[in-house]
């Protein structure tokens, strides 16, 4: 269901008065370059945070409104709760904040603050991610320096080029669920003036001249080990990679593995282990956490309402409809199961990262 500007996704859920709302685009802080149209464009990341900031603190400000905008590596998706009777209203709200900026009165000082915040919420963990994210997105050819230098330099026309491309002009994707009862014609006809145009991001697969990391030494706060998976998805079907991934979830459950999605890698990183290339489960444990996965979408869609409605948005954004994975995963077997992750083992990468007191250190193979 498609309007000018939106492309809206509806799942029913009468017995919560509650309706959750998720909002994307495949735009983030590691991808700066993207064709518009028949035209290519470049933003700074430093302009995109800064303006997902100052429009959720305007919304909770002016409009007394909880919105929050989060920025990941390649999306950005908005997330807020509404009933049926305040719906068409905050849809308005969302429609406000999504066209408000700063003026350029205001950036100077509002600019000096961005970059304080962001020097004392600068952590050794922070870096450490950031670091981490040149190996997870390096088809996005993502560099932290870079990184730093677009949050040290953003002018105010930099903020002005994002919201004009990535906030007004192109198309979003919507997520609605919840007990809905206005007509779809009426949620369509919140924006009628949008563009059609949905953005792609530039992507620059590397050349063969080009090496991906196997290890990384690290000056750490602490000794401790991790273990990065990349998998790129010009190579294996999403719902393959991201099923393996989850199995990979259930059996480091302990560990807090953290994974990165979206339509171009996937990525995991998995503290205190040092190899996965050998992982094996013998079919009786492929079952189980199948189950396990099958439980924990019931408990989020019935449950965690906002969360799985943020997290269904990722999974879209990135070419994969949760429900339909829930769906297919009853169905799958566990021989199956075994069969694509060993597949998707095969041709993701690996990279091994120690921390310790030493300077950093990249090891190329």
């Amino acid at each position: 269901m498609t309007n000018n500007q939106y492309k809206i996704k509806i799942h029913h859920k009468a017995e919560n008065k509650k309706i959750y709302i998720s909002i994307g685009i495949n735009v983030g802080f590691a991808t700066r370059d993207f064709v518009y149209g028949n035209d290519v464009y470049s933003f700074k990341p430093g302009a995109l945070l800064f303006l997902a900031k100052y429009k959720e603190e305007f919304a909770k400000e002016f409009y007394n409104k909880k919105i929050n905008i989060s920025v990941y590596a390649s999306q950005t998706i908005f997330s807020f709760i509404s009933s049926s009777k305040k719906l068409i209203g905050d849809i308005d709200i969302f429609e406000k904040i999504k066209s408000k900026v700063p003026s350029r009165e205001e950036f100077p000082e509002l600019f000096k603050q961005f970059k304080l915040d962001y020097t004392n919420n600068f952590s050794d963990e922070v870096k450490e991610e950031l670091i981490y994210s040149e190996f997870l997105h390096y088809h996005k050819r993502f560099s932290m320096d870079n990184f730093h230098k677009s949050i040290e330099s953003f002018t105010f026309e930099d903020v002005e080029e994002v919201q004009k491309y990535l906030f007004q002009k192109i198309r979003y994707k919507v997520y609605i669920y919840g007990n809905v009862e206005e007509r779809i014609e009426d949620i369509q006809a919140w924006s009628v003036n949008g563009c059609s145009e949905f953005i792609n991001p530039i992507i620059l697969p590397l050349t063969d001249e080009e090496v991906v990391w196997k290890g990384i030494e690290l000056n750490g706060i602490s000794d401790r080990r991790s273990y990065l998976m990349h998998t790129n998805l010009f190579q294996i079907p999403i719902a393959d990679a991201y099923l393996t991934y989850q199995i990979l979830s259930q059996w480091y459950s302990d560990k807090k593995i953290q994974i990165t999605i979206d339509s171009i890698e996937m990525g995991a990183i998995l503290p205190n282990t040092d190899n996965i290339e050998d992982f094996k489960l013998d079919l009786a444990s492929i079952q189980l956490f199948k189950d396990n996965i099958l439980r924990q979408y019931e408990y989020l869609s019935g449950r965690k309402q906002l969360f799985y409605s943020e997290y269904f948005m990722k999974l879209w954004l990135a070419g994969l409809d949760y429900l339909d994975f829930y769906l297919y995963l009853q169905k799958i077997s566990s021989e199956e199961i075994e069969d694509k992750m060993s597949t998707v083992l095969k041709v993701s990468q690996f990279c091994k990262v120690e921390l310790s007191k030493q300077n950093m250190e990249i090891i190329d193979e």
